[in-house]
């Protein structure tokens, strides 16, 4: 199965998609793929989606035509392999710090001769066909996408390090974390935390590697762009949410304050 997502970056394009935490539901790959996302990333570091959930929501953004990445908790081997056997076509991996931990995660990731993982066909991955084996590991090491995550003053001291390991798609910039990190909790505008941010952006032009990045509004996605991030999700599910629910039942309130008082 092609990877658009992969594809897109791969020719210098923006490939835009979204977080999922709560909403995983059967629908959410059409719901998705109609909004016009190329990719969907379900989050099993900060939510309670379990294999079996992010299984069934792979397979809707797969039957939408949509690129499922799972952010896996973890840089385990089996946390990495048992989402991609289930059919996702991207990994995104937090808190990566040194570069030999970015050569596991691309061993796992990949089949031999690149990587380490282990073989099993004619399950998620294949939809359940029967494949050529050999034209399957090259196009899933060809096609999967690897996002590692530049979030700690470690990580961005040794990016330059962590994007020369060949198999690093995406550096996604998890600015909540850095910015703690830093020192400076929350503050994206501080000194410190626009140098982390220019240094990643730095590297991944120097090792043609795509910058990652949540902006949580339309002027940030806007801003951020501009300045050369190419990986966007559009926020996430309960951030949209809530923020839409709050903004529009306070419009009623004030509606009905003025129009139809008690």
């Amino acid at each position: 199965m092609k990877n658009k997502t992969k594809e897109k970056l791969r020719n210098g394009g923006f490939a835009i998609g979204h977080f999922v935490l709560e909403f995983a539901t059967p629908g959410i790959g059409h719901i998705l793929a109609n909004a016009g996302c190329d990719y969907v990333i379900f989050d099993m570091e900060h939510s309670s989606l379990t294999q079996e959930s992010i299984r069934l929501a792979i397979l809707s953004a797969r039957a939408a035509g949509i690129t499922p990445v799972v952010r896996v908790p973890n840089k385990d081997y089996h946390l990495i392999s048992r989402p991609l056997d289930a059919g996702a076509q991207g990994i995104m991996v937090p808190w990566v710090e040194t570069k030999e931990q970015v050569e596991r995660i691309i061993e796992s990731v990949k089949y031999p001769p690149q990587g380490k993982r282990g073989a099993a066909f004619s399950i998620a991955h294949d939809d359940y066909s029967s494949p050529d084996m050999l034209e399957t590991i090259k196009q899933a090491n060809e096609e999967n996408l690897v996002i590692i995550q530049t979030e700690t003053a470690k990580a961005v001291d040794n990016v330059d390090e962590l994007l020369s390991v060949e198999g690093v798609d995406v550096a996604w910039v998890g600015q909540c974390d850095l910015s703690i990190s830093l020192g400076i909790p929350g503050q994206y505008d501080h000194p410190d935390f626009q140098d982390a941010f220019n240094k990643v952006l730095e590297a991944c032009k120097k090792h043609e590697v795509a910058m990652g990045y949540i902006p949580l509004n339309l002027d940030e996605a806007v801003e951020v762009m501009g300045k050369g991030v190419r990986c966007i999700s559009y926020s996430a599910d309960i951030f949209l949410f809530g923020q839409v629910m709050k903004e529009n039942i306070s419009s009623i309130n004030k509606l009905i304050s003025g129009q139809f008082p008690e």
